[in-house]
């Protein structure tokens, strides 16, 4: 069985509380991430009943921005391939939507992230967050 993803609309349940406390265990999860979880739609990456990843994020006129971004990799995916998947379909909605960029939030970046690898640099010299491009 391979990763497998899907886009939840925020009406649905977030993912369960244990895969909360496993995504989100060096950043926990505060009110407002919880708030903005439920708020936004996201995409989830599972492998069998296991979420191993999710990124919530909200459509500007412009821009993708991502609110939230987390990755829990098992022994069958590691965090790059399960992190990859997740970006690569974030670009995919924003150019869909007709963005032009994708923008992770600052607060939605794990200390010590960088994802150069994929194109993303930090953006502005007050650090929005890291942006890549698309168009």
């Amino acid at each position: 069985m391979g990763l497998r993803l899907r886009i939840v609309e925020p009406e649905a349940a977030v993912p369960s509380d244990a895969d909360l406390t496993r995504l989100f265990r060096r950043r926990g999860i505060t009110r407002r991430r919880r708030a903005r979880l439920r708020a936004l739609p996201k995409i989830l990456a599972t492998h069998g009943n296991q979420v191993l990843g999710l990124a919530a994020y909200d459509l500007g006129q412009d821009d993708l921005r991502v609110h939230e971004l987390a990755c829990a990799p098992d022994s069958s995916f590691s965090g790059g391939a399960v992190m990859g998947q997740l970006l690569e379909w974030l670009e995919l909605a924003a150019v869909a939507g007709g963005a032009r960029r994708v923008v992770i939030l600052p607060w939605a970046v794990p200390a010590g992230m960088t994802l150069d690898w994929a194109g993303y640099s930090w953006a502005g010299l007050r650090a929005r967050g890291l942006e890549k491009r698309l168009l």
